[in-house]
């Protein structure tokens, strides 16, 4: 069963992960301070549910450690893998923006250590720290303009 710790005071271990991974890379240690103020850690089991498809989407999860299996169910019933996610990784950032259903499921391969950002926190920061706020929403644009190119780069348009 996943449970929750919530970060405070001085910068925590975790902030060296994070700043590895793009969207945090250039903040500076004051930003890092107000993000840790967010950040809830979660610990998941091998083959324990992290979110289900459809579910709403309550903000966006960065693996610290272990592996993340995304997949979706197909109209078949099958479901598909669409990716894995490892440590040093994120996802499911699109809703920290829009709060939409999940557009597939992410179960943990094995025993895993994530972050969880909630999305009315990461709203609170975009309207008390400006600065902060668009560092991080432009490298979630980035993020997300990426994979959209990847995903369309070698498909036939109708």
């Amino acid at each position: 069963m996943a449970f929750f710790h919530r970060s405070q005071g001085s910068l925590p271990p975790y902030v060296q992960v994070l700043k590895s991974i793009p969207m945090f890379a250039r903040l500076t240690p004051q930003e890092f301070r107000i993000i840790a103020q967010i950040a809830h850690e979660r610990h998941y089991m091998a083959e324990e549910v992290v979110f289900e498809q459809d579910d709403e989407g309550l903000g966006m999860y960065v693996v610290l450690e272990g592996r993340i299996r995304i997949h979706q169910k197909c109209s078949e019933g099958n479901p598909k893998e669409i990716a894995q996610v490892e440590a040093g990784a994120y996802f499911g950032e699109l809703a920290l923006l829009d709060g939409a259903p999940r557009s597939a499921s992410a179960t943990a391969v094995e025993s895993s250590r994530l972050l969880f950002f909630f999305r009315p926190e990461f709203l609170d920061i975009l309207e008390t720290h400006g600065r902060l706020g668009a560092k991080l929403s432009l490298e979630i644009a980035r993020h997300t303009a990426e994979r959209l190119r990847r995903s369309v780069s070698c498909r036939e348009v109708e």
